[in-house]
């Protein structure tokens, strides 16, 4: 009980360290104002259901931030409890958050999955956003408000894991050899390929110590099985008239920027114009009460904000000397767009934490159970062994990077089909700066081969990191350190994170 309460008050100066100068720099910067007004008084609270005052939600934040830091604490003594290693906890801790942050960031809303996308944990840290504004779950085909179940959530993990816990560590608790680990070696053991099976080749040596005894290959199948059961097929949906309209115009003059393309345009746009003065000189005739009339001018002006976009666009064109005219809303989701939101920062995060999931065990298990000393003495146990684990890391590394960005350029293309893939990149006006010979075909294959080297490189890093530490676990928290806070930080919207050590490589979309 001790040590728990130890590890709550740590969360507690977490807190303090955290949100204090938050605080003070907000208010020198800026000042509170009158903080006695109501909460929806604020920018983006006028859909709190809270009858509160903005004093009253800086308390009610700072302790529902400080009971949630409890939550991670409970689950992470839980888990450091029953576990027989420190290897062990690292990895649960991992695998138990990864999980958690997938189903968050790629659950949608009208899901009927969504239950786990807000009842988890790193839903609970995003705590401004279950007071912000109402939000509810569909339990039993009945509206349940997300703050009452966001309290019961956060003190009933707190409760429970923080008792279970505590009785475990008294009665010395803990887990040995897995099931699943007793499983995998049985049915190891029992293919005849492997069973009775003598070699003394050192690549097959090399990948049943990585792939059965660093359970490698779970981690593989575990992601692999994760990617099949979340993949939802993208449609084409159209949030308004305009952009169905904006595709019928982008089709219809797909294609470079000819003379005639620009009469066309210009003869609508003198259509449109005619338009909008017949309906002021209609609304002005009659006073404005002639709704029918009204409405058969405004019927005609459906299209005509696509088409300022496609005027626009236009201008833009004209300004390049091989772009064209191309039905770009798939693309922009695989070119770093707006409209594609933090996708590829999501996509690098879950590359970078399969990378250390996998890769982590190859060099540092060799450290933790003194066989680097035998390799150092042996022939074959310096450079070979070094490259065998080498070769079967690229694999591994290779079959990640599959895994994380083939299913979603799969189901993007599929959805928005690849007319115009061979047109210049620079079509699009937020890949303005990309020169004119490469394509948008070309661009896809460049930022895909610019991902795959540096997770390449951040192999090497993962190795660099085991071979001078020589502990998994301080390896681990390192490369946490290196390769995933960074992206964290970005995602958290700090731009400058973007930039930093291999972020704008492996976001890519940043040029």
């Amino acid at each position: 009980t001790s040590k728990l309460l130890v590890a709550f008050l740590g969360c507690f100066i977490v807190l303090i360290l955290l949100y204090s100068g938050n605080f003070l720099v907000s208010y020198k910067t800026y000042g509170f104002g009158e903080i006695s007004r109501q909460i929806q008084s604020i920018y983006g609270f006028v859909g709190s259901t809270l009858n509160i005052t903005v004093k009253e939600f800086f308390v009610l934040f700072l302790v529902s931030k400080l009971f949630v830091y409890f939550a991670f604490a409970a689950i992470i003594y839980f888990v450091s409890v029953i576990s027989k290693s420190s290897i062990g906890m690292y990895i649960s801790l991992v695998i138990i958050f990864a999980i958690q942050s997938v189903m968050y960031y790629t659950i949608p809303q009208t899901s009927y999955l969504s239950a786990f996308g807000n009842l988890n944990i790193v839903s609970f840290l995003n705590t401004s956003s279950i007071f912000e504004r109402y939000r509810n779950l569909n339990f039993l085909e009945e509206a349940v408000s997300c703050i009452p179940v966001f309290i019961i959530g956060t003190l009933s993990t707190i409760v429970i894991f923080s008792i279970i816990g505590v009785v475990a560590f008294s009665k010395q608790v803990s887990f040995g050899k897995s099931k699943i680990s007793t499983s995998l070696q049985a049915i190891v053991d029992k293919l005849s390929i492997i069973k009775g099976y003598k070699t003394t080749n050192l690549f097959l040596h090399e990948c049943y110590k990585i792939f059965i005894g660093g359970k490698v290959i779970l981690i593989l199948l575990a992601f692999g099985l994760s990617i099949w059961y979340f993949y939802t097929p993208l449609s084409e949906r159209f949030e308004s008239s305009t952009e169905a309209y904006y595709k019928h115009y982008m089709i219809k003059y797909e294609g470079a920027l000819t003379d005639e393309k620009q009469s066309d345009i210009d003869a609508e746009a003198e259509y449109f114009d005619k338009l909008q003065m017949d309906l002021n000189k209609a609304s002005t005739e009659s006073n404005g009460n002639n709704y029918n009339i009204f409405m058969a001018y405004q019927e005609e002006l459906i299209p005509f904000p696509a088409f300022q976009l496609l005027q626009q666009h236009a201008e833009y064109l004209s300004g390049t000397n091989k772009g064209e005219f191309v039905y770009d809303s798939g693309y922009k989701l695989l070119t770093g767009d707006q409209s594609a939101g933090n996708k590829d920062i999501r996509l690098a995060l879950i590359s970078m934490t399969m990378l250390i999931a996998g890769l982590t065990y190859v060099y540092s298990i060799e450290y933790n159970t003194g066989a680097s000393i035998l390799l150092r003495s042996s022939r074959n146990g310096r450079n070979k062994t070094f490259a065998t684990k080498l070769i079967i890391s690229v694999f591994i590394t290779t079959a990640i990077f599959i895994l994380t960005y083939a299913p979603y350029f799969y189901n993007v293309l599929k959805a928005y089909g690849t007319n115009g893939i061979l047109a210049p990149a620079n079509s699009m006006d937020h890949l303005a700066n990309i020169p004119d010979s490469i394509s948008i075909k070309s661009y896809l294959i460049l930022i895909s081969v610019s991902r795959y080297l540096i997770m390449l490189v951040a192999m090497i890093v993962i190795f660099s990191i085991s071979k001078r530490l020589k502990s998994f676990i301080s390896a681990l928290v390192l490369e946490t350190t290196v390769l995933i806070l960074p992206l964290l930080l970005s995602l958290l919207g700090i731009k400058v994170f973007d930039y930093i050590l291999l972020n704008p490589f492996i976001i890519a979309n940043l040029f």
